[in-house]
């Protein structure tokens, strides 16, 4: 009887082992392959924290788009921008210039440089890229583009050469830039020194006091009235002025205000 036990026991192993054997590897493949994920094709504006808040520029000079892709391809990605204004669509060739970015074959980054013509707060975000299985994500990055001030300095006669410079300081006793140069510790922002009766420049006076200092070229003293017009985005403003010395003239104050945009106050020295 033991021994029928035993070989009953045997019997009920045996089909067990037989399906152990029979297991087909592809049902493990299976298995591993319904667990791995895939990563989606994406493009994209390549920013930081701060941009997403808005980038004062403090002055005109082109400003680079970077775009990514999260893979590589094997060929070159082109990437275009849709671009506003203060929330309406800016002009391409009158608000800004701006050509597409193009992501080299087997790179994950490329650029493109957004010059601005005109003030206000641009948004740019891509608008298309040439390989149609990229997603394009939705973040943007923001310039505020301040107003410029243009300063013009005239006078009646030619023969006088006068010259004007923008400081981001001042210097007491300060004179003669052409034969003692600019002094330690003042950085220039801005210059116009022609040879006729009309100087003219633009610049974006950056935050803080800053100093437009008027140089006669000749050192005549000649007590010569002239004329400096400041034109900060049609805020016109006029100083009349005497040459009897090289001096500085006028004082910039330069504050941010609500809106993220630079505020100048103008006072005359």
């Amino acid at each position: 009887m033991k021994n029928l036990k035993y070989i009953y026991k045997l019997l009920l192993v045996l089909p067990l082992i037989f399906m152990v054997s029979c297991d087909d590897s592809d049902d493990i493949v299976d298995v591993f392959t319904n667990t791995t994920t895939t990563t989606e094709n994406t493009v994209f504006i390549e920013t930081d924290a701060t941009s997403e808040v808005g980038i004062l520029l403090s002055d005109l000079s082109p400003q680079t788009i970077t775009v990514g892709v999260n893979n590589a391809s094997d060929t070159d990605v082109t990437v275009g921008f849709n671009v506003t204004k203060d929330g309406t669509a800016a002009v391409e060739g009158v608000d800004y210039l701006l050509a597409d970015a193009v992501i080299p074959a087997d790179e994950t980054f490329g650029s493109s440089d957004i010059t601005f013509l005109t003030n206000g707060t641009f948004e740019i975000t891509i608008s298309s890229s040439s390989l149609s299985d990229l997603e394009i994500v939705n973040n943007k990055v923001i310039f505020l583009v301040p107003t410029q001030v243009t300063f013009t300095l005239d006078w009646d006669d030619s023969w006088y050469d006068y010259d004007i410079f923008l400081f981001d300081g001042i210097e007491v006793g300060f004179s003669d830039i052409y034969s003692n140069g600019i002094p330690a510790g003042l950085t220039l922002l801005g210059l116009s020194n022609g040879v006729t009766n009309f100087e003219s420049f633009t610049a974006i006076p950056p935050v803080g006091t800053n100093y437009l200092y008027l140089e006669d070229y000749w050192n005549d003293n000649a007590s010569i009235p002239v004329v400096l017009t400041v034109d900060a985005g049609g805020d016109v403003q006029v100083f009349n002025i005497t040459v009897d010395m090289d001096k500085f003239v006028l004082s910039i104050e330069t504050t941010i205000g609500e809106d993220g945009f630079p505020v100048y106050t103008f006072t005359g020295l």
